[in-house]
């Protein structure tokens, strides 16, 4: 299995060489698209060998990261449902898009996270002797 991963992350490093040299296009962004692809492999790879509980754990803490991003929101107010103003939600709405625009690439990366622990998970329990 290291070997496995070793020999993912040499091609990373030549990829990484490759992608360095380059100016730019399409066959930079094809490039690491598959550099991309093999460190999410060795990842998987990597995370399948961890206990369960340690998955499960990184898993729950994931998602509370999440939640909390959630919890961030603003939700619609008593007043939104009475059209005392034009727009009723344009505050709220004003403020969680500036939320949205500052999580976004944090919420992406447990997004990600998060299913990459799902497939480990996946991944040992199709392993794992009956």
């Amino acid at each position: 299995m290291n070997s496995e991963i070793d020999s993912i992350l040499t091609k990373v490093r030549r990829l990484s060489d490759e992608i360095s040299q380059l100016g730019g296009g399409a066959r930079k962004e094809a490039l690491e698209l598959e550099r991309e692809q093999l460190r999410a492999r060795a990842r998987l790879i990597a995370d399948s060998s961890r206990l369960r509980a340690s998955l499960e754990a990184e898993l729950a803490d994931v998602e509370q990261q999440l939640a909390i991003i959630e919890e961030a929101e603003i939700k619609p107010a008593l007043n939104e449902r009475f059209r005392f103003i034009t727009d009723p939600a344009a505050y709220r709405r004003r403020i969680n898009e500036s939320i949205a625009a500052n999580q976004s690439s944090h919420r992406e990366e447990l997004e990600r996270r998060r299913q990459e622990l799902q497939e480990a998970l996946h991944t040992q329990d199709m392993t794992e002797p009956d």
